[in-house]
């Protein structure tokens, strides 16, 4: 539909091209196409392709076989969109015949797998993982490594951060001889959106809750609550248990042992 100014109708079916250029210029390209828009291809039979770009040399060079360039730096547009209307995968990347990143029809992203069964799944011949690293000419104590942040939004243009896992140096790093780190676990309460440190393992890999310098392999701390640790049986399974005893230390250093029974509270040694 429109005005065309050149048009090639071409009914050969024995193999031959419709338009054929062949250059061997080492310098400029075979085509070059200006206007407001560039160019529209369309397939219109089906069992073919829209596009197909193809290199059979031993390049050597640095040049990627395709190059998409947006090269104004006002520019505030997309520079490149892919739609899929079917059910079939948005994108296919492979290595020779292996295919090694997936993003199917319903944004479900595969890295080393084909058919993704979350948003993000990762297989590989040895255990897959995610690699964070902080690029920085000297990593100084308390600064973050990486992390892992869990929000939600309920209109997809506000968010809130409700935990996170994070790594943090220790201390002042060298790298490859001297990089101690630690870990912290983040949530938030209820009736709030700040998040709070819950949980810290060191880099000695002592463990505290509530404590962010644990003095033993395990510290638990709270300023409000004597009853730190709850040891319980519950032999049906599922529900909270019956039988069970509280430990803990009062606000005066002494042990306190509160069973489901009654309490017992021993004095400090």
């Amino acid at each position: 539909a429109g005005a065309k100014g050149l048009l090639v109708d071409f009914n050969e079916t024995s193999g031959y091209a419709a338009f054929h250029v062949d250059s061997e210029s080492t310098t400029h390209y075979t085509a070059f196409l200006q206007g407001k828009y560039g160019a529209h291809i369309e397939q219109d039979i089906t069992s073919g392709r829209g596009l197909k770009v193809t290199r059979d040399i031993a390049e050597t060079g640095s040049l990627a076989l395709v190059y998409f360039h947006d090269d104004n730096s006002a520019n505030t547009q997309t520079t490149l969109t892919v739609r899929q209307d079917g059910t079939g995968d948005i994108l296919n990347l492979l290595d020779g015949a292996s295919e090694v990143v997936t993003v199917n029809g319903t944004g479900q992203l595969g890295l080393g797998v084909a058919t993704p069964l979350a948003k993000v799944h990762m297989e590989g011949a040895t255990a897959p993982a995610l690699f964070f690293t902080r690029n920085d000419s000297a990593i100084a104590a308390d600064e973050a490594l990486g992390g892992i942040v869990f929000g939600g939004t309920e209109d997809g243009s506000s968010y809130d951060t409700g935990a996170q896992i994070y790594a943090y140096a220790s201390n002042d790093w060298t790298v490859s001889s001297d990089v101690p780190t630690y870990l912290t676990f983040d949530t938030t309460a209820d009736d709030t959106t700040t998040m709070s440190e819950r949980v810290r393992i060191t880099s000695e890999g002592d463990v505290g809750i509530g404590a962010t310098t644990p003095g033993k392999r395990l510290e638990i701390t709270d300023g409000t609550n004597e009853h730190l640790l709850r040891l319980a049986y519950n032999h049906a399974g599922g529900g909270s248990a019956a039988n069970r005893v509280d430990l803990g230390v009062d606000s005066g250093g002494a042990f306190v042992l509160s069973p489901s029974e009654g309490s017992v509270a021993s004095a400090a040694s």
